[in-house]
């Protein structure tokens, strides 16, 4: 294997599981480093923070289609650009760009979900609206076209 393929699939593998990793982050922070105090924050915060974390997972579910679809524009706008220039698709096939910019869009209300945990919500729609991110970025990552060989 090429190091060029090997480290996109790197680049793959750490964009999509960016989103369950922060969780834990954030989790490890609130059980190490915040006062004890903080769980009286937690609690009064946490009915509103639920509230917001189940919006986070509509939310997640809309961008996660919207992702898949810019990702599916931009590549097929990135291959019409090479196939004028006569490239023959290859600089599409080997930018990344698409990806990395379309991953982006469905991992955001995922992370604002587990900032919602961090402040008090319950665990299951932040497990979903993460859940969802990750499935929807491993998804574009298989729409993603392959690197050079």
């Amino acid at each position: 294997m090429s190091d060029a393929r090997s480290s996109r699939r790197w680049i793959i593998f750490f964009t999509a599981t960016a989103v369950p990793t922060a969780l834990g982050f954030e989790t490890l922070a609130r059980a190490f480093l915040l006062p004890a105090e903080f769980e009286e924050v937690r609690d009064f915060l946490g009915p509103s923070m639920t509230t917001l974390a189940w919006g986070m997972v509509a939310l997640t579910l809309v961008t996660v289609l919207l992702g898949i679809a810019l990702q599916r524009w931009m590549t097929s706008r990135a291959d019409q650009r090479a196939r004028e220039r006569g490239t023959a698709g290859a600089e599409a096939r080997s930018s990344m760009g698409p990806f990395l910019l379309a991953a982006s869009i469905p991992q955001a209300p995922a992370i604002v979900a587990g900032l919602t945990f961090l402040a008090g919500a319950e665990l299951l729609p932040v497990l979903l609206a993460v859940g969802l991110s990750t499935t929807g970025v491993w998804v574009q990552a298989a729409m993603t076209p392959p690197g050079p060989a």
